[in-house]
């Protein structure tokens, strides 16, 4: 009975250790050879594009079987258009997964009609960097600083609902009664700063990122100046722009405030849909955490000036969870400011 016992044992030891190189192994047959899309919800040449890209260039060394990776822009309805395509329409075998909107999960609690997909079921991979808004105008602008656009109007570039080019500007104004004048139309927000430096528009809501890395040189050059951030905290070179929330008058908008701007640490977030194998996004999740830590990547990101500080999935879903636990009094008055 014991000789029974112990060869017992060591059979069930020795086919555990076969099973898992069994299933790594499967993974990598699979993936050898094979493409793998990153959908990016975003115009080529923002912020989202230049990091999807980076992503690109470096994960296949990290991925099982080696694929190749290929970057396929989808923007339109501020990354709605590839977050359904993605949720509704795209295989669900591990051969894509997509970048979205940092504000899509905000988006889908006040109820955007034309979202059809649910960001509490998106299998998350990852996130790179954070984000600031900021709102800025041309060097030219009579705008100098915050406090006149309680007494002037600043016409500014939006690229669709949701957007924070356009949803920023609209609720600034309802919250702190200031002056936004948001004229949309914009495919992206490289389209919008091209019209800012032709004076179509004068100013723009959007993320600093881009201003410190593609289009450092506006910036660097006194071609516009910053007025406003999303920040509670000073920001890098500008310590002295005030903050969204330092004109807030009230609890209750503050806490608005904090709604509106509690995607911020949500960076660029990448997500498979539901119904992707259990193996297939592990091997996706344990790819892109590779990836972020990889030096090669992070040399190319230092000298892109780009933010690709990792963050991981379990966070993002947090995140989206208390979203979703928001006090329905809070949704409510965020959805009373739409326009």
């Amino acid at each position: 009975m014991n000789f029974r016992l112990v060869f017992a044992s060591a059979y069930v030891l020795v086919t555990a250790l076969i099973v898992v190189p069994a299933s790594a192994d499967a993974v990598d047959d699979f993936y050898r050879g094979k493409q793998v899309r990153i959908v990016v919800g975003n115009a080529v040449g923002a912020d989202y594009d230049l990091g999807g890209r980076l992503l690109a260039r470096h994960m296949h060394r990290h991925m099982p079987g080696g694929p190749a990776f290929l970057v396929q822009n989808m923007p339109g309805a501020a990354s709605i258009n590839a977050a359904n395509f993605i949720y509704n329409v795209a295989p669900k075998d591990g051969l894509l997964f997509g970048s979205v909107s940092r504000n899509l999960p905000s988006q889908a609690i006040v109820g955007r009609e034309t979202l059809k997909a649910d960001p509490r079921k998106f299998q998350w991979i990852g996130s790179s960097g954070t984000n600031t808004v900021v709102c800025y105008v041309r060097a030219s602008s009579p705008v100098k600083s915050a406090r006149d656009l309680f007494s002037r109007d600043l016409i500014v570039g939006g690229i669709g609902s949701g957007s924070s080019q356009s949803s920023i500007p609209a609720a600034l104004n309802r919250l702190l009664g200031m002056r936004f004048k948001v004229v949309e139309g914009y495919k992206g927000n490289a389209d919008a700063l091209v019209a800012l430096e032709r004076a179509e528009i004068d100013g723009l809501c959007s993320g600093y990122s881009p201003l410190l890395t593609t289009h450092a040189s506006l910036l660097d050059e006194g071609r516009i100046r910053l007025i406003l951030h999303s920040r509670r905290s000073p920001i890098e070179r500008a310590a002295d722009v005030p903050s969204f929330f330092d004109f807030a008058k009230d609890e209750r908008t503050r806490k608005m405030l904090s709604f509106l701007f509690s995607s911020d640490e949500f960076g660029r977030p990448y997500f498979a849909a539901p119904g992707v194998a259990p193996e297939r996004l592990s091997a996706l999740r344990a790819a892109f955490k590779g990836t972020l830590a990889d030096p090669a990547l992070q040399a190319d990101a230092t000298k892109m000036q780009l933010d690709m500080t990792y963050r991981p999935p379990e966070a993002l879903d947090a995140f989206v969870q208390e979203l979703a636990a928001t006090h329905s009094d809070v949704v409510k008055d965020i959805q009373e400011l739409a326009p």
